[in-house]
Protein backbone atom coordinates (compact mmCIF):
# COMPACT_ATOMS: atom_id res chain seq x y z
CA UNK A 1 0.00 0.00 0.00
CA UNK A 2 1.25 3.46 -0.92
CA UNK A 3 2.04 5.71 2.03
CA UNK A 4 -0.20 8.75 2.38
CA UNK A 5 1.18 11.88 4.03
CA UNK A 6 -1.28 13.95 6.05
CA UNK A 7 -0.07 17.47 5.29
CA UNK A 8 -3.23 18.96 6.84
CA UNK A 9 -1.47 18.78 10.20
CA UNK A 10 0.97 21.54 9.28
CA UNK A 11 -0.49 23.90 11.98
CA UNK A 12 0.68 21.40 14.59
CA UNK A 13 4.20 21.53 13.17
CA UNK A 14 4.07 25.32 13.41
CA UNK A 15 2.95 24.93 17.04
CA UNK A 16 5.94 22.67 17.76
CA UNK A 17 8.32 25.30 16.36
CA UNK A 18 6.61 28.07 18.35
CA UNK A 19 6.68 26.02 21.54
CA UNK A 20 10.34 25.21 21.04
CA UNK A 21 11.13 28.92 20.88
CA UNK A 22 9.66 29.50 24.36
CA UNK A 23 10.78 28.08 27.70
CA UNK A 24 8.93 24.90 28.66
CA UNK A 25 8.78 23.02 31.92
CA UNK A 26 8.59 19.38 32.95
CA UNK A 27 9.25 17.54 36.19
CA UNK A 28 9.73 19.48 39.38
CA UNK A 29 13.22 18.31 40.21
CA UNK A 30 14.68 20.06 37.15
CA UNK A 31 12.95 23.33 36.55
CA UNK A 32 13.32 24.91 39.99
CA UNK A 33 16.47 26.72 41.08
CA UNK A 34 17.89 24.42 43.78
CA UNK A 35 20.82 26.55 44.91
CA UNK A 36 21.43 25.92 48.59
CA UNK A 37 18.84 23.13 48.85
CA UNK A 38 19.94 20.18 50.98
CA UNK A 39 18.99 16.67 49.91
CA UNK A 40 19.14 14.51 52.99
CA UNK A 41 15.62 14.12 54.34
CA UNK A 42 12.67 11.97 53.33
CA UNK A 43 9.20 13.44 53.06
CA UNK A 44 8.24 11.87 56.40
CA UNK A 45 10.67 14.17 58.21
CA UNK A 46 8.64 17.20 57.12
CA UNK A 47 5.31 16.15 58.62
CA UNK A 48 4.18 14.76 61.95
CA UNK A 49 3.66 11.00 62.34
CA UNK A 50 -0.02 11.59 63.11
CA UNK A 51 -0.55 13.55 59.89
CA UNK A 52 1.35 10.97 57.82
CA UNK A 53 -0.60 8.08 59.32
CA UNK A 54 -3.94 9.84 58.83
CA UNK A 55 -3.29 10.68 55.17
CA UNK A 56 -2.02 7.18 54.35
CA UNK A 57 -4.99 5.58 56.16
CA UNK A 58 -7.41 7.85 54.31
CA UNK A 59 -5.74 7.06 50.96
CA UNK A 60 -5.85 3.32 51.69
CA UNK A 61 -9.54 3.50 52.61
CA UNK A 62 -10.44 5.44 49.46
CA UNK A 63 -8.30 3.06 47.37
CA UNK A 64 -10.01 -0.06 48.73
CA UNK A 65 -13.45 1.49 48.39
CA UNK A 66 -12.93 2.56 44.77
CA UNK A 67 -11.38 -0.80 43.90
CA UNK A 68 -14.43 -2.58 45.35
CA UNK A 69 -16.80 -0.39 43.33
CA UNK A 70 -14.70 -0.81 40.21
CA UNK A 71 -14.68 -4.59 40.52
CA UNK A 72 -18.46 -4.63 40.83
CA UNK A 73 -18.88 -2.29 37.88
CA UNK A 74 -16.33 -4.04 35.64
CA UNK A 75 -17.99 -6.47 33.26
CA UNK A 76 -21.49 -5.22 34.01
CA UNK A 77 -23.94 -4.11 31.35
CA UNK A 78 -23.25 -0.50 32.26
CA UNK A 79 -19.49 -1.03 31.86
CA UNK A 80 -19.95 -2.64 28.45
CA UNK A 81 -22.21 0.24 27.40
CA UNK A 82 -19.59 2.77 28.53
CA UNK A 83 -16.82 0.96 26.63
CA UNK A 84 -18.87 0.91 23.43
CA UNK A 85 -19.81 4.56 23.88
CA UNK A 86 -16.23 5.70 24.43
CA UNK A 87 -14.75 3.87 21.45
CA UNK A 88 -17.59 4.88 19.10
CA UNK A 89 -16.40 8.46 18.66
CA UNK A 90 -14.84 9.50 15.35
CA UNK A 91 -11.44 10.41 16.80
CA UNK A 92 -8.89 7.67 17.36
CA UNK A 93 -6.97 7.83 20.69
CA UNK A 94 -4.01 6.14 18.99
CA UNK A 95 -3.86 9.03 16.52
CA UNK A 96 -4.08 11.55 19.37
CA UNK A 97 -1.13 9.85 21.08
CA UNK A 98 0.93 9.73 17.88
CA UNK A 99 0.34 13.39 17.09
CA UNK A 100 1.15 14.43 20.67
CA UNK A 101 4.40 12.44 20.59
CA UNK A 102 5.24 13.91 17.18
CA UNK A 103 4.78 17.51 18.35
CA UNK A 104 6.68 16.83 21.58
CA UNK A 105 9.60 15.15 19.76
CA UNK A 106 9.91 18.03 17.32
CA UNK A 107 9.86 20.58 20.13
CA UNK A 108 12.36 18.64 22.25
CA UNK A 109 14.76 18.18 19.34
CA UNK A 110 14.63 21.87 18.46
CA UNK A 111 15.34 22.77 22.09
CA UNK A 112 18.24 20.35 22.36
CA UNK A 113 16.52 18.19 24.96
CA UNK A 114 15.59 14.50 24.98
CA UNK A 115 11.83 13.82 25.02
CA UNK A 116 11.32 16.34 27.82
CA UNK A 117 12.67 19.79 28.75
CA UNK A 118 14.05 18.17 31.90
CA UNK A 119 16.57 16.03 29.97
CA UNK A 120 19.08 18.45 28.45
CA UNK A 121 21.39 17.06 25.78
CA UNK A 122 25.04 18.09 25.55
CA UNK A 123 27.07 19.32 22.60
CA UNK A 124 28.75 16.01 21.77
CA UNK A 125 28.08 14.41 18.35
CA UNK A 126 25.83 11.67 19.79
CA UNK A 127 23.62 14.21 21.59
CA UNK A 128 23.39 16.40 18.47
CA UNK A 129 22.40 13.32 16.45
CA UNK A 130 19.70 12.44 19.00
CA UNK A 131 18.26 15.94 18.73
CA UNK A 132 18.16 15.76 14.92
CA UNK A 133 16.63 12.27 14.98
CA UNK A 134 13.90 13.50 17.31
CA UNK A 135 12.96 16.26 14.88
CA UNK A 136 12.83 13.79 11.98
CA UNK A 137 10.93 11.11 13.88
CA UNK A 138 8.52 13.67 15.32
CA UNK A 139 7.77 14.91 11.80
CA UNK A 140 7.04 11.36 10.67
CA UNK A 141 4.70 10.77 13.63
CA UNK A 142 2.90 13.97 12.76
CA UNK A 143 2.46 13.45 9.02
CA UNK A 144 2.81 9.69 8.37
CA UNK A 145 0.23 7.89 10.49
CA UNK A 146 0.02 4.77 8.25
CA UNK A 147 3.58 3.90 9.34
CA UNK A 148 2.95 4.10 13.11
CA UNK A 149 3.88 0.44 13.59
CA UNK A 150 7.33 0.96 12.08
CA UNK A 151 7.72 4.30 13.83
CA UNK A 152 6.97 2.58 17.14
CA UNK A 153 10.10 0.46 16.67
CA UNK A 154 12.16 3.58 15.98
CA UNK A 155 10.68 5.31 19.04
CA UNK A 156 11.72 2.43 21.32
CA UNK A 157 15.21 2.36 19.78
CA UNK A 158 15.50 6.13 20.22
CA UNK A 159 14.68 5.80 23.92
CA UNK A 160 17.40 3.18 24.40
CA UNK A 161 19.84 5.34 22.41
CA UNK A 162 19.64 7.96 25.16
CA UNK A 163 21.27 5.67 27.75
CA UNK A 164 24.89 6.48 26.71
CA UNK A 165 24.43 10.23 27.29
CA UNK A 166 21.87 10.52 30.10
CA UNK A 167 21.81 9.08 33.65
CA UNK A 168 19.71 5.94 33.93
CA UNK A 169 17.23 7.21 36.53
CA UNK A 170 16.79 10.51 34.74
CA UNK A 171 15.86 8.67 31.56
CA UNK A 172 13.45 6.47 33.54
CA UNK A 173 11.33 9.59 34.03
CA UNK A 174 10.39 9.12 30.36
CA UNK A 175 9.87 5.35 30.57
CA UNK A 176 6.38 5.65 29.11
CA UNK A 177 8.01 6.50 25.75
CA UNK A 178 9.31 2.94 25.54
CA UNK A 179 5.79 1.70 26.29
CA UNK A 180 4.36 3.92 23.57
CA UNK A 181 6.79 2.37 21.09
CA UNK A 182 5.59 -1.12 22.05
CA UNK A 183 1.96 -0.02 21.80
CA UNK A 184 2.39 1.42 18.30
CA UNK A 185 4.25 -1.70 17.15
CA UNK A 186 1.44 -4.02 18.25
CA UNK A 187 -1.58 -2.00 17.10
CA UNK A 188 -3.21 -1.99 13.65
CA UNK A 189 -1.82 -0.02 10.75
CA UNK A 190 -2.95 0.60 7.20
CA UNK A 191 0.24 -1.10 6.04
CA UNK A 192 0.62 -4.85 5.72
CA UNK A 193 4.21 -5.14 7.01
CA UNK A 194 3.29 -6.27 10.51
CA UNK A 195 0.09 -8.21 9.78
CA UNK A 196 1.36 -11.52 11.23
CA UNK A 197 1.94 -9.67 14.51
CA UNK A 198 -1.27 -7.67 14.57
CA UNK A 199 -3.82 -10.11 15.96
CA UNK A 200 -6.30 -8.98 18.66
CA UNK A 201 -4.44 -10.67 21.51
CA UNK A 202 -1.10 -9.13 20.53
CA UNK A 203 -2.78 -5.73 20.41
CA UNK A 204 -4.21 -6.23 23.89
CA UNK A 205 -0.86 -7.35 25.34
CA UNK A 206 0.91 -4.40 23.73
CA UNK A 207 -1.61 -2.06 25.31
CA UNK A 208 -1.06 -3.59 28.74
CA UNK A 209 2.73 -3.43 28.33
CA UNK A 210 2.24 0.29 27.71
CA UNK A 211 0.03 0.52 30.80
CA UNK A 212 2.60 -1.19 33.03
CA UNK A 213 5.43 1.05 31.84
CA UNK A 214 3.31 4.16 32.43
CA UNK A 215 2.54 2.91 35.95
CA UNK A 216 6.25 2.35 36.63
CA UNK A 217 6.93 5.82 35.23
CA UNK A 218 4.52 7.32 37.77
CA UNK A 219 6.24 5.39 40.56
CA UNK A 220 9.62 6.82 39.53
CA UNK A 221 8.20 10.34 39.62
CA UNK A 222 6.48 9.82 42.98
CA UNK A 223 9.76 8.43 44.32
CA UNK A 224 11.32 11.88 43.85
CA UNK A 225 8.72 13.32 46.21
CA UNK A 226 9.23 10.55 48.77
CA UNK A 227 13.02 10.60 48.77
CA UNK A 228 13.85 14.19 47.82
CA UNK A 229 10.85 16.34 48.81
CA UNK A 230 12.98 19.48 48.74
CA UNK A 231 12.53 19.58 44.95
CA UNK A 232 8.74 19.57 45.17
CA UNK A 233 8.62 21.90 48.18
CA UNK A 234 10.74 24.42 46.25
CA UNK A 235 8.34 24.10 43.33
CA UNK A 236 5.24 24.58 45.47
CA UNK A 237 6.74 27.61 47.13
CA UNK A 238 7.96 29.20 43.89
CA UNK A 239 4.72 28.77 41.94
CA UNK A 240 2.28 29.05 44.88
CA UNK A 241 0.72 25.68 44.14
CA UNK A 242 -0.54 24.96 47.65
CA UNK A 243 -4.28 25.40 47.16
CA UNK A 244 -4.80 23.62 50.50
CA UNK A 245 -3.17 26.45 52.44
CA UNK A 246 -6.63 27.84 53.29
CA UNK A 247 -7.18 24.64 55.27
CA UNK A 248 -3.96 25.15 57.21
CA UNK A 249 -1.78 22.79 55.16
CA UNK A 250 1.85 23.81 54.80
CA UNK A 251 3.85 23.32 51.59
CA UNK A 252 5.36 20.18 53.12
CA UNK A 253 1.88 18.82 53.90
CA UNK A 254 0.82 19.54 50.33
CA UNK A 255 3.84 17.68 48.91
CA UNK A 256 3.20 14.70 51.20
CA UNK A 257 -0.41 14.50 50.00
CA UNK A 258 0.76 14.82 46.38
CA UNK A 259 3.24 11.97 46.90
CA UNK A 260 0.52 9.74 48.34
CA UNK A 261 -1.93 10.55 45.52
CA UNK A 262 0.69 10.01 42.79
CA UNK A 263 1.71 6.68 44.34
CA UNK A 264 -1.91 5.49 44.57
CA UNK A 265 -2.52 6.47 40.93
CA UNK A 266 0.63 4.55 39.92
CA UNK A 267 -0.45 1.44 41.83
CA UNK A 268 -3.94 1.57 40.35
CA UNK A 269 -2.51 1.76 36.83
CA UNK A 270 -0.04 -1.04 37.53
CA UNK A 271 -2.60 -3.33 39.19
CA UNK A 272 -5.40 -2.36 36.78
CA UNK A 273 -7.53 -1.69 39.86
CA UNK A 274 -9.92 1.27 39.79
CA UNK A 275 -8.18 1.90 36.50
CA UNK A 276 -10.36 4.52 34.85
CA UNK A 277 -10.92 6.53 38.07
CA UNK A 278 -7.15 6.61 38.70
CA UNK A 279 -6.42 7.63 35.11
CA UNK A 280 -9.06 10.36 35.35
CA UNK A 281 -7.42 11.70 38.52
CA UNK A 282 -3.98 11.66 36.89
CA UNK A 283 -5.27 13.44 33.79
CA UNK A 284 -7.05 16.02 35.92
CA UNK A 285 -3.84 16.77 37.85
CA UNK A 286 -1.90 17.32 34.63
CA UNK A 287 -4.63 19.61 33.28
CA UNK A 288 -4.66 21.60 36.51
CA UNK A 289 -0.90 22.06 36.19
CA UNK A 290 -1.51 24.00 32.97
CA UNK A 291 -3.59 26.49 34.97
CA UNK A 292 -0.73 27.09 37.42
CA UNK A 293 2.20 26.99 35.00
CA UNK A 294 0.56 28.28 31.85
CA UNK A 295 1.49 27.47 28.26
CA UNK A 296 5.13 26.77 29.06
CA UNK A 297 4.19 23.54 30.86
CA UNK A 298 2.14 22.12 28.02
CA UNK A 299 4.82 20.75 25.69
CA UNK A 300 6.81 18.70 28.20
CA UNK A 301 3.82 16.70 29.42
CA UNK A 302 1.79 16.60 26.21
CA UNK A 303 2.47 12.88 25.45
CA UNK A 304 1.65 11.93 29.06
CA UNK A 305 -1.72 13.64 28.80
CA UNK A 306 -2.38 11.86 25.50
CA UNK A 307 -1.43 8.48 27.04
CA UNK A 308 -3.80 9.02 29.98
CA UNK A 309 -6.53 10.07 27.55
CA UNK A 310 -6.01 6.82 25.61
CA UNK A 311 -6.23 4.78 28.82
CA UNK A 312 -9.43 6.60 29.78
CA UNK A 313 -11.01 5.67 26.44
CA UNK A 314 -9.76 2.07 26.19
CA UNK A 315 -10.16 1.12 29.86
CA UNK A 316 -9.30 -2.36 31.12
CA UNK A 317 -9.25 -4.10 27.68
CA UNK A 318 -10.14 -7.64 28.67
CA UNK A 319 -9.23 -10.70 26.68
CA UNK A 320 -11.34 -11.13 23.56
CA UNK A 321 -12.30 -7.47 23.32
CA UNK A 322 -11.69 -5.44 20.18
CA UNK A 323 -10.53 -1.82 20.16
CA UNK A 324 -10.08 0.33 17.11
Amino acid sequence: MKLRWNWKRWPLAVFAFAAAASPTLAHEKWYVDHQGVEFSRSVFSYVSPVFAAAIIALAATVFLGVVWLDRRFDGSAAARWLDLKLVSYKFNPRTVLGVAIGVSLMGAGLQGTFFSPSLVLGGDPWSVALAMIQIALGSLFLFLEPAYSELGVLLAVLFLAGLPVLPFWDLMEELFILGAGIFFLTTPSERTTWKPLLNPETQRLGYHAFRVLVGLNFLVLSGVKWLHPEFAISLVSEYHLNFLSALGASDAHFVFIAAVVETVVALCILMRAAFRPAVAVGLLLFLISIYFFGFKELLGHLPVKAALFLFLIYGHWHKGEQKR
